[in-house]
Formats: structure tokens, C-alpha cells, sequence
């Protein structure tokens, strides 16, 4: 058997063949924090991308690397925490965990109640009115 002429698109579509490429990915932390209202949550991975080998037409589909979905309940202040990545098999990385680092930030409301200055008086309410 002789080969005549051949059709590199065709033989890497029809045999699954592509090339290896690496190539730097943003980390998408996948981290569900529920807080108190009116509170905003940031997210940010350390690092914030890693090196990933793989088949350059899979690459090329995907946005990121996600970590593993997390969700944690009643948070009021800021952390970090260790969390794996979701790296499909198909792909190679040598980052097995990244650093995620929570901040919440917002408002917190606090009733003030001002001191009353000076001595209060048999009849003195505080600077309160009766009603009538």
C-alpha cells in the first residue's frame, strides 16, 4: 500500500491527534459565601492562573481552571483556605491546590444611641418626648 496524498485536517479530526501546547490559565475559584445582608464578597486565588499542558483544541475551549466547588455558610469576616483544582484528566498541571482568599466587605449596621450630657432631673426623660 502506497499513501498518494494526505489531508492533515482530516487525519487529526478523524484520529483525535492534536498538538501539545502549555499555555498560563486563570484559576477560577468556585466558592459559594454566604453572609450577612448587605455584605459583598470578593474572591481572588493565589496564584491567579497556572500552567497547564494539554491538546491545544481543548485548551483553546476552555475560560479556566475552576477549583473545587465550595460552600460555606454564615461568614463575617475575611480568610483564606486551601483548595483543590479541577483539573480534568485529560489535562496536565503541576498545581494540585491553590490559596483562595475571601474578603467581605460592606456595612455593618450598628444602632448608636448619644449620651445624654448633664444630670437628669426628677421630671427629666432623657431627651425623649412623652407622647399625649
Amino acid at each position: 500500500m502506497q499513501i498518494l496524498t494526505y489531508l492533515p485536517s482530516i487525519l487529526i479530526h478523524s484520529f483525535g491527534y492534536d498538538r501539545l501546547v502549555t499555555r498560563k490559565m486563570p484559576v477560577i475559584p468556585r466558592l459559594k459565601v454566604e453572609t450577612g445582608e448587605g455584605k459583598k464578597v470578593i474572591l481572588a486565588a493565589d496564584p491567579d492562573s497556572i500552567s497547564v499542558t494539554g491538546p491545544q483544541h481543548l485548551l483553546d475551549a476552555l475560560d479556566g481552571i475552576p477549583t473545587k466547588s465550595r460552600i460555606i455558610n454564615r461568614m463575617n469576616g475575611s480568610f483564606k483556605s486551601r483548595i483543590p483544582i479541577e483539573c480534568p484528566e485529560y489535562l496536565q498541571t503541576n498545581q494540585k491546590r491553590v490559596t483562595v482568599e475571601v474578603t467581605i466587605s460592606g456595612k455593618q449596621v450598628t444602632s448608636v444611641i448619644p449620651e445624654q450630657s448633664g444630670k437628669k432631673g426628677a421630671g427629666d426623660t432623657g431627651g425623649l418626648k412623652e407622647g399625649g
